[in-house]
């Protein structure tokens, strides 16, 4: 046998359909108007029932203008929450009002039945025996200790691709080396070339030096920026007693 209050809410889905919009239902009031049989003609209708309910535009309702071709002003449509949908019902006092607001009642429930979320589980309880609960502690203790040992050879991992990087991808570090590298130029026989030689022989390895000084690996910034200010005082202190 079919259940009379499932065609009402069946017909009514199809003559009061919902608006979802960030995570709520809206009613159109137009609709609603229709469904309530209201003589009255709209505009004036909802206007008195929002100031009857004491509505507040953006939280119990919103209002927009209706995209038209047709000249002159385009009608105002309003979309009220289901809660005021349901204030307007009531005010009605009329048996379809009745029934139009059981429907707004059931499909909100079944609108939050569906959208909220199952609670978390219960944490499991804790074992009552000492020496259980001795076990369960040293078991955390080991999973912690894979994890940072997990988290030690990532941060090794990092920091050795950090220290094979050039330093043309750290520019305070390029350009540090790069003035040194000219300082260097200023006083060598051959100038800036043969600094440059020098520097990328020095810190290139056996038979393939840098191709250019910016491809310095970052872990060798500190030891190059070091063997340039020695090489710097070096050269200095042979101009001070005179050599070439």
């Amino acid at each position: 046998m079919t259940d009379p209050s499932h065609d009402v809410s069946a017909g009514l889905a199809t003559l009061i359909p919902f608006h979802a919009q960030d995570g709520d239902l809206w009613v159109d009031a137009r609709l609603l108007h229709i469904a309530l049989g209201v003589n009255t003609r709209v505009n004036d209708w909802v206007n008195r029932r929002l100031a009857d309910a004491l509505a507040v535009e953006g939280q119990d309702y919103y209002s927009d203008r209706s995209k038209t071709p047709h000249t002159g002003r385009p009608p105002t449509e309003w979309y009220l929450t289901v809660d005021m949908a349901m204030h307007f019902c009531m005010l009605e006092r009329s048996e379809r009002g009745r029934d139009i607001r059981q429907y707004f009642i059931d499909t909100k429930r079944r609108h939050l039945t569906l959208t909220t979320p199952p609670p978390p589980p219960p944490p499991p309880a804790l074992p009552t025996d000492p020496l259980d609960l001795l076990e369960l502690s040293l078991a955390g203790l080991r999973q912690n200790k894979q994890e940072i040992q997990a988290l030690n050879v990532r941060t090794t991992q990092i920091e050795t691709q950090l220290g094979d990087t050039p330093i043309t991808q750290f520019p305070e570090q390029e350009a540090r080396i790069h003035k040194l590298c000219q300082a260097l130029g200023k006083m060598m026989p051959g100038g800036h070339p043969a600094a440059y030689r020098q520097f990328k022989a020095h810190f290139g390895r056996p038979g393939f030096p840098l191709a250019k000084y910016s491809s310095l690996p970052t872990r060798h910034f500190e030891e190059a920026e070091r063997y340039l200010v020695e090489q710097i005082q070096w050269h200095q202190g042979r101009m001070l007693l005179g050599g070439s």
